[in-house]
């Protein structure tokens, strides 16, 4: 480890059919999405599934626990654009051997 990347993060509201409101955490280098009740509930669920899936790729011998996984549409890149940044914030557990750069979010509400 040592070095390290910045992934990209839109948070942003939505309405479900019963009227409840959630915010949505839209990964833009990984289009990847996760929801809470706030902004932070959102962010702490979006690092909780790049945890996940950092640990899931080690437990199964894949080379990458992104592999796969496209960029998010542009319209959501639009929207981090002009959003309200965020500090920034690492990721905070990853395994003693993880092999990769280590991610570190840049939010933006929008």
């Amino acid at each position: 480890m040592g070095e390290t990347v910045v992934l990209h993060l839109l948070l942003t509201t939505d309405t479900t059919s019963d009227r409840k409101k959630w915010w949505v955490a839209q990964g833009l280098e990984l289009d990847l999405v996760a929801m809470g009740e706030s902004p932070q509930e959102a962010q702490a669920a979006f690092i909780q599934t790049l945890e996940a899936r950092v640990l899931l790729a080690k437990k199964l011998g894949l080379p990458s626990p992104f592999h796969g996984i496209k960029k998010a549409p542009e319209h959501f890149w639009r929207a981090f654009n002009k959003g309200i940044p965020l500090p920034n914030q690492p990721v905070p557990y990853l395994p003693d051997d993880f092999q990769g750069p280590v991610p570190t979010l840049e939010a933006r509400v929008a």
